[in-house]
């Protein structure tokens, strides 16, 4: 099997607390199934002193923490990774995330003479500083990130849709692989659509996020037909958006149920209609995956992989246009044809994509690459 480094910046840590990324960590337990994984992580301020194990794949964390410099981490990943590869060579390095750790894989490929493979993440190719968001907007992070997507072997994205923002970075090959739901989702028969419209919402409470316009979203659709709306996701401003619900009068049809273990989620996907999905940005949005496969209606930001399912599996809207938000998931109810069109389309997608799919297809990159 081949052997392989992980590298990574954080989001392993501690999924009972809520600070592990789920689909990161199933893809690595289904991964760590067909090759041998090592993963690097900087540690997190809760981040266990010796190597777990995800799946089959160790995870070890280096002393540098996110806290630290883009120098100190570097140096960090290097070390580790040295000492690692000289008991046990590595085959290829991997980094996710295009700082620091896709930067530190395509470094370490060329020291070492390994293939290297950088994976773009979430805020990799987001550039929004009017909400302080996107790891572009500082100049030496736009270098370096071209750069590490320059000279690794491949890189890859999340959607069509974040391709498309790095297309002018030269990248040697540039490959689509979002991730994939899981197969729990999938167990789900479809709800015969009656009033009251079932709307669910998944996405921690932030600016980008955009609450404001899902929930004005939400009232426009509420005034017209008999509509419930559930809000899955940790709420970092401080009840505003709770507030806006009661401004806009609808607050006895939105529950807000804060972050949720993600085990919990099959439950609400079986109860909703429709996920509507305002986020200003996304590379993929996992949610949009997980609804596709619940058979779900999909309406949204065009971003990520609303975007990539507009016109087909979803219904993409600009970024905060409520009114047009609204249009789109009322069309969807009134038109029976086209719904099943939508969820047809959007479930045919998540079937061919889901997290085996994910897994197998990394498998078979590094096999390539290798």
């Amino acid at each position: 099997m081949i052997r392989v480094a992980i590298l990574i910046p954080g989001g392993l840590e501690h999924p009972e607390a809520g600070l592990a990324i789920p689909a990161m960590t199933e893809w690595l337990k289904r991964l760590s199934r067909r090759c041998r994984l090592e993963v690097f992580s900087l540690r997190g301020r809760r981040s266990p002193r010796e190597p777990v194990a995800v799946g089959e794949a160790t995870v070890t964390y280096l002393d540098a923490c996110a806290d630290h410099g883009l120098p100190r981490k570097l140096g960090s990943y290097w070390r580790t990774f040295r000492n690692s590869h000289r008991q046990r060579p590595f085959d290829l390095v991997h980094g996710l995330w295009a700082l620091p750790a896709g930067l530190a894989a395509t470094l370490l490929g060329k020291r070492f003479g390994l293939p290297s493979l950088v994976s773009l993440q979430g805020a990799d190719t987001a550039r929004l500083p009017e909400l302080d968001f996107g790891a572009l907007r500082s100049r030496r992070n736009r270098v370096l990130a071209r750069w590490a997507c320059a000279h690794a072997g491949v890189t890859t994205a999340l959607s069509r849709f974040q391709a498309g923002l790095v297309s002018g970075w030269r990248c040697r090959d540039l490959r689509v692989l979002p991730y994939g739901a899981n197969p729990e989702f999938f167990h789900r028969e479809t709800r015969d659509l009656q009033p009251p419209y079932r709307f669910l919402a998944v996405g921690h409470q932030n600016p980008v996020k955009d609450h404001g316009t899902l929930l004005r979203a939400f009232q426009r659709i509420a005034d017209r037909v008999p509509a419930a709306l559930r809000v899955i996701g940790g709420d970092f401003m401080a009840g505003a958006n709770q507030r806006l619900a009661r401004e806009l009068g609808v607050a006895d049809r939105v529950q807000f149920l804060g972050a949720l273990p993600h085990h919990e989620l099959p439950a609400h996907f079986g109860w909703a209609d429709c996920l509507l999905h305002a986020s200003r940005y996304e590379a993929q949005a996992v949610a949009v995956a997980e609804a596709a496969a619940s058979g779900l209606l999909i309406v949204g930001v065009r971003a990520g992989l609303l975007a990539d399912l507009d016109g087909t599996g979803a219904r993409a809207t600009p970024p905060g246009d409520d009114r047009a938000m609204a249009e789109a998931a009322l069309a969807l109810l009134a038109d029976a044809s086209a719904r099943q069109r939508a969820r047809s389309a959007a479930q045919a997608w998540a079937r061919g994509h889901d997290i085996e799919w994910t897994a197998q297809s990394f498998a078979e990159l590094y096999e390539e690459l290798v």
